[in-house]
């Protein structure tokens, strides 16, 4: 996941920031307690503001996090999924960088946030069968 965002940062950095209206962050979180729970995700973007092409406000986060929380999350490949959080958990929350990205380039994140939960949606069933 984590080059995952990589490469998505680094395509966005390319992106136009004059017609920008959309800022993705890139957050990371301590490992710690949310409400009666272990916090995961421990990495996710936040995009914020207004499109562009029809001034639609923006407020949206999405993370990655395991399907169970145990000690196998630190040594191996564990199931998951795409989640977002609520806003104290963000502000909770570290910001590393921002970018701002033109409409186009908002779109094509939420196409990959969709795309990953698609296909974390079918291993898992997969996983399911298999077993």
């Amino acid at each position: 996941m984590r080059r995952l965002l990589l490469a998505a940062g680094a395509l966005f950095a390319l992106a136009s920031a004059a017609s920008a209206e959309v800022t993705l962050t890139f957050y990371s979180h301590h490992f710690g307690t949310y409400g009666f729970g272990v916090t995961f995700p421990h990495a996710y973007v936040r995009l914020s503001g207004t499109t562009k092409a029809d001034a639609k406000p923006v407020n949206a986060n999405f993370g990655f996090t395991a399907q169970t929380i145990s000690p196998s999350i630190l040594w191996e490949p564990v199931e998951g999924y795409v989640i977002s959080m609520p806003d104290d958990y963000m502000a909770m929350s570290e910001p590393h960088f921002s970018l701002l990205i033109s409409d186009e380039p908002y779109r094509s994140v939420l196409a990959i946030v969709e795309r990953w939960r698609n296909i974390l949606s079918h291993l898992i069933i997969l996983i399911q069968k298999i077993m």
